[in-house]
């Protein structure tokens, strides 16, 4: 049987680098916290073919919130793991507080 390389792809080289800003979170909190099964987030961490999906707000939710990544940040996130920005509806959710028509422009 061959052995499965266990090389981190972009969305787990940045999730390492954002856990260990964060300092708060080991890889089954941040899953727990971000309401997504671990296996869902080492499947998105070492293997190349998974792509973060239709929740990929909710994964950039705890560090938004600890004030780690902001708006531009999470666009550029979300272009390296899934090649296109942030929805608007995304934008909404993780930045409540920003104006409408500043996520519009940094959509654009």
């Amino acid at each position: 049987m061959v052995k499965r390389s266990r090389t981190l792809t972009a969305f787990g080289k940045d999730l390492d680098s954002l856990l260990n800003q964060a300092g708060k979170f080991n890889l089954r909190q941040y899953a727990d916290e971000c309401g997504v099964s671990y296996k869902y987030i080492s499947q998105l961490r070492t293997m190349p073919d998974r792509r973060p999906g239709g929740l990929y707000a909710s994964l950039l939710k705890p560090f938004v919130q600890l004030q780690i990544i902001d708006l531009a940040e999470s666009h550029r996130l979300s272009l390296r793991h899934r090649g296109k920005p942030l929805s608007l509806s995304e934008c909404g959710e993780l930045f409540p507080e920003t104006p409408e028509k500043d996520l519009l422009e940094s959509i654009e």
